[in-house]
């Protein structure tokens, strides 16, 4: 007689993919650690995927970065909650 087993895996890292030819990953002043920064749209992006796993986005502790020139990023550590202090 066979035994039907389930096995449920909880990840607590994220891949980011991008079709993009570069990246920003830049110094984060207010986590203290280096970080990838996303443009606008790929925040979104991934602010949807959070929130469809059941997960919620502190929107007041998202840390920002504008280069000279360019669009404002957002630091993926701060959109993932790892600002907090277990990640210090």
């Amino acid at each position: 007689m066979k035994q039907k087993r389930t096995f449920t895996i909880e990840i607590d890292r994220v891949k980011i993919t991008t079709t993009r030819n570069h990246r920003h990953a830049a110094w984060c002043g207010t986590c203290r650690a280096e970080s990838e920064f996303l443009d606008r749209m790929e925040a979104a992006h991934l602010a949807k995927i959070i929130q469809a796993q059941g997960m919620t986005i502190d929107q007041e502790n998202l840390h920002f970065y504008q280069p000279a020139g360019e669009q404002v990023l957002i630091c993926l550590n701060s959109l993932l909650g790892r600002n907090n202090s277990k990640y210090h």
